[in-house]
């Protein structure tokens, strides 16, 4: 196990509860037509595969999300799935409503969406771990609150490491599909291989 690292001169660790405002999502009642169906992405911990988020599976409609039931999320949002698959980070990349499973901070000037996307998502194992409840494991909202962040000496610094960061990891899904692709390739020779022997016409 490697040793942690200090902190550099100048930077700080900062409770993300600091940074902007938490609140939770909700569902909408799907008994009433005039909240679905309509061309708002809504979002539950399922969708928030990728770091920027603007893709549903369910649309609402303008009432659905004024409904009161979810919450609306704008672009930059910083999206955290509490809930059902806790351990997935993500940015609202669009007006979105998010179901009981995300919970978002609207963040203050000042803070990176994405700098603070990159930490979150290198301590998913801690969230997952975190999470509790007997039945629905989640995090509670004083949990996601007191996260302690560690930011660089000045907001504009934010950026770069972010996108630095982003960089690498596309740099990294490039090696993971190759792999895949690879592998698909390699399990698909010994198929061939015991097709050879084995695929015989059946009587």
């Amino acid at each position: 196990m490697t040793q942690k690292r200090k902190l550099p001169a100048g930077w700080r660790w900062e409770r993300l509860g600091e940074m902007g405002t938490l609140s939770q999502g909700g569902t909408p009642s799907t008994n009433n037509p005039e909240y679905w169906n309509g061309k708002i992405p809504f979002i539950t911990g399922a969708d928030v595969t990728e770091l920027f988020v603007s893709k549903g599976r369910s649309f609402l409609t303008e009432e659905g999300l004024a409904s009161g039931k979810t919450e609306r999320c704008e672009k930059g949002d910083l999206l955290i799935v509490s809930r059902t698959g806790v351990g997935r980070i993500g940015i609202s990349d669009a007006t979105i409503g998010i179901s009981q499973d995300v919970s978002v901070i609207k963040l203050m000037d000042g803070y990176s969406p994405k700098y603070l996307a990159m930490y979150l998502k290198s301590i998913s194992k801690k969230l997952e771990e975190a999470s509790q409840g007997a039945t629905i494991k989640g995090l509670t909202r004083s949990f996601i609150e007191n996260l302690r962040i560690p930011l660089p000496p000045t907001p504009d610094d934010q950026i770069p490491i972010a996108n630095e960061l982003e960089r690498k990891l596309a740099e990294v899904e490039k090696m993971r599909q190759a792999s895949n692709k690879q592998l698909e390739a390699v399990e698909a020779l010994s198929k061939a291989i015991l097709n050879e022997v084995f695929d015989f016409e059946k009587e």
